[in-house]
């Protein structure tokens, strides 16, 4: 077995995702778009708030708190994704998801 017996990662479990999404997306170029919907309706759904309210320009705390989560999910789902394709996903300009992410790590440090 491969697997980080601490963390449990597994190399060659996530090398077979990778080629099934690769092979999913020359099948279907926006499937990694609609994974991306698909987390951050799970993010809302987590966290009590609407979809539509994550893409929006609301700034309540619960709304803020529950988009920067989403962001950072979608960063690590898709880190080959360039800020701006992030930001299109979102309705944001790729400066607010820069903010985003850099904004949550600015806040787990303190």
């Amino acid at each position: 077995m491969n697997k980080c017996p601490r963390c449990g990662y597994d190399p060659v479990a996530e090398a077979e995702i990778k080629r099934y999404m690769k092979g999913l997306r020359e099948l279907d170029p926006n499937i990694e778009r609609e994974r991306a919907e698909q987390i951050i309706a799970l993010v809302a759904l987590e966290r009590g708030v609407k979809v539509e309210d994550i893409k929006s320009s609301k700034r309540s705390r619960q709304i803020w708190s529950a988009r920067q989560e989403a962001i950072q999910r979608v960063r690590s789902e898709f880190r080959d994704w360039y800020l701006k394709e992030i930001g299109e996903v979102f309705g944001k300009d790729h400066s607010s998801i820069y903010y985003a992410l850099n904004g949550k790590r600015g806040k787990l440090k303190e």
